[in-house]
């Protein structure tokens, strides 16, 4: 990630935009079905939008804001390059959906990430983030409740799964970053710990998720401290609190986790702690915000960085 010391540069996860009446229709399936029929209007309308809020960076993630798309949109990364270029955007990292990597093949999953690496190096991106396994819930979250054993035999393997990965996408020079998602394998402060214990911190990185982990009730400013040295990219979100104790998951497991979303400052993260802790991280100099599906997305990105400007500062 680059580095600023005259101040923050802004980026923003692109699921901020996942809101239906951003695109001015009434559901998530009429959603992605104008995006899939429309792939360069959407990329033209979010890039304005990206230009309004006046953030310049971007982290790719799943459809329809996704790398295809945006080759779809553009014809080719000199294509895609040229349209962010126009309107002063650039790529920082991408975000990759591997819920679905609780037993996969390392070999396999190399394979499944090396179109999207190709094209983060391209375009200048420099981590590649790593959603996890998901324990339950909803259709994204095939794993089931573990034993104790059982956990730590789906983190050996998800360390051999990232070792493997990360080795592939240093060779084109992009980093792999462990996401800490609600109701994931990784979210947990002693298996984040044991999963940065079990690989190489050469080639697997932390992308600590301020929402997500305070959704699950571990402390993300310690989290950021402890892991300091192998944080490559973070995301900048608030929440409500832990969830309660007697939370249901009625409906899609990320459908839930939105409900306890909140506006940069109008939640219960140590927003000073976590910057101190952020500026002494390898992303020191970036801020990635995320607001999940935002109803207003340009106003809630400029009240976001409004927030986060009275900050401490980088160090």
């Amino acid at each position: 990630m680059p580095q600023n010391t005259s101040g923050p540069t802004y980026g923003v996860d692109l699921v901020t935009f996942y809101h239906p009446g951003f695109w001015g229709v009434d559901t998530t399936e009429e959603m992605v079905a104008w995006c899939a029929e429309n792939p360069r209007r959407m990329w033209e309308r979010m890039l304005d939008a990206l230009a309004a809020a006046g953030v310049p960076g971007i982290e790719l993630t799943f459809p329809p804001l996704d790398f295809h798309s945006a080759l779809a949109a553009f014809g080719s990364v000199d294509g895609v390059l040229e349209a962010f270029s126009a309107r002063g955007v650039r790529v920082l990292s991408g975000f990759f959906n591997g819920t679905h990597w609780g037993g996969i093949d390392p070999q396999v999953a190399v394979a499944e990430v090396a179109d999207y690496a190709a094209f983060l190096q391209r375009a200048g991106g420099e981590v590649l983030v790593l959603g996890t396994p998901m324990l339950a819930g909803g259709p994204d979250a095939p794993v089931p409740a573990l034993s104790a054993q059982e956990r730590r035999a789906a983190l050996e393997h998800l360390a051999r799964v990232c070792d493997a990965v990360g080795a592939a996408l240093a060779h084109q020079g992009v980093r792999l970053a462990v996401h800490t998602e609600s109701h994931s394998i990784t979210v947990e402060a002693e298996d984040v710990r044991t999963l940065m214990a079990l690989t190489d911190p050469a080639l697997v990185g932390l992308c600590p998720d301020s929402a997500h982990l305070t959704l699950s009730g571990t402390d993300p400013v310690a989290i950021a401290r402890e892991f300091a040295d192998r944080v490559l990219v973070s995301h900048w979100k608030d929440a409500a609190g832990p969830f309660p104790s007697d939370l249901v998951l009625d409906e899609d497991v990320h459908a839930v986790h939105r409900r306890f979303m909140r506006p940069l400052g109008q939640g219960a993260v140590d927003w000073a702690g976590w910057a101190e802790a952020m500026a002494l991280t390898p992303t020191a100099g970036v801020r990635l915000l995320e607001l999940d599906a935002a109803a207003d997305p340009v106003g809630e990105l400029l009240a976001a960085q409004a927030f986060a400007r009275g900050l401490p500062p980088v160090a």
